[in-house]
């Protein structure tokens, strides 16, 4: 079902790009069915090309202060361990180096949504979680009443996320290899439970 789904979408890019080459992608798909097969010199050949494209992609799309030098090579590192090992899924739809940048695309955009998220996290917990009176104990501890009322409202396992992310300051991959999860799911949960959090402190704003 999913091949009839991209049959179907690179016939219609082909209706609008007739420079498209479908030759070209049965080559790069013949060269790594080979490889499979333990033919390694030629599709080394391909992957260094395709690799060549990739890191230009990457620097372009990178060059921000939302990444630094670490960054862009730990993306390049991820997409090339990724578009060798799981070779077998390139399907020749596209080019290979084409497959390959869309691997570096996502591995673009999953870091441009966990930092964007840290950097909201960061602003959130110090505009609602962290009284400015802290010489004050009666207002700490008012403060600290009305962060363990806010947070009673989430699920155990929410609750948990929330509070390592903004107390502890620990990573969406620190806490998924605690409670064995994706760092996927645990961001879906945080930004889920930080929605729910806002709601209620709109709700709670609206009745002062």
């Amino acid at each position: 079902m999913k091949d009839i789904k991209w049959k179907k979408r690179l016939e219609k890019l082909m209706e609008k790009y007739p420079s498209i080459n479908r030759q070209k992608h049965l080559e790069d798909l013949h060269i790594c069915e080979n490889y499979l097969l333990g033919n390694t010199d030629v599709f080394m050949k391909l992957f260094e090309a395709s690799r060549y494209k990739t890191l230009s992609y990457v620097c372009k799309n990178t060059w921000n202060k939302l990444f630094n030098l670490q960054d862009r090579e730990d993306i390049v590192a991820e997409t090339e361990s990724t578009a060798i090992m799981k070779v077998h899924m390139f399907r020749g739809w596209s080019r290979y180096s084409t497959w390959m940048i869309g691997i570096a695309r996502n591995r673009i955009l999953s870091l441009v949504k966990k930092k964007t998220l840290m950097i909201e996290t960061d602003a959130y917990a110090e505009n609602t979680f962290y009284s400015k009176a802290t010489d004050d104990p009666i207002a700490l501890w008012e403060s600290n009443q009305y962060v363990s009322g806010l947070l009673g409202h989430l699920s155990g396992e929410d609750r948990s996320i929330v509070v390592d992310i903004i107390f502890y300051q620990k990573s969406f991959e620190i806490i998924a290899n605690e409670k064995n999860l994706s760092a996927n799911i645990v961001i879906t949960q945080y930004e889920k439970a930080i929605e729910r959090l806002k709601s209620i402190i709109l709700c709670k704003s609206r009745d002062l």
